[in-house]
């Protein structure tokens, strides 16, 4: 006669793919932060350097994504424009021209981002 013993090692699999999809995220959250501050560095926004200083991400294990940004309060004037160069102000005879220094940075690298998380998703 057999003796048939069946170990559920499910919760350990899903761990380790949390795990490695958190690895992956952490990644490229370093990958988007830098790529923004590269950015502002090209456009020529660094003046104090604490908008470039002020980036950065971090990994929600929890809902499986990196938020990428700043708490510095004057980002949004240089991420989005001033003025006319807003909708909301779009008649406004001055402004500041939108740099789109993180959207811009993120949407160039996105194909990139999305080959890792599938890439992570296959192993």
């Amino acid at each position: 006669m057999f003796d048939i013993h069946i170990d559920d090692n499910s919760d350990l699999v899903l761990r380790a793919l949390q795990d490695q999809m958190s690895d992956v995220l952490d990644e490229i959250g370093r990958e988007a932060k830098d790529a923004a501050v590269d950015r502002i560095v090209k456009d020529g926004l660094v003046d104090t350097g604490d908008l470039r200083d002020s980036i950065d991400y971090k990994v929600s294990e929890s809902e499986m994504c990196v938020y990428v940004g700043t708490n510095d309060d004057a980002a949004e004037f240089t991420e989005y424009g001033t003025g006319k160069y807003t909708k909301k102000h779009a008649l406004a005879p001055y402004g500041n021209k939108a740099y789109h220094w993180l959207k811009g940075s993120v949407r160039k690298n996105r194909k990139k981002y999305q080959q890792a998380i599938k890439e992570a998703g296959e192993e």
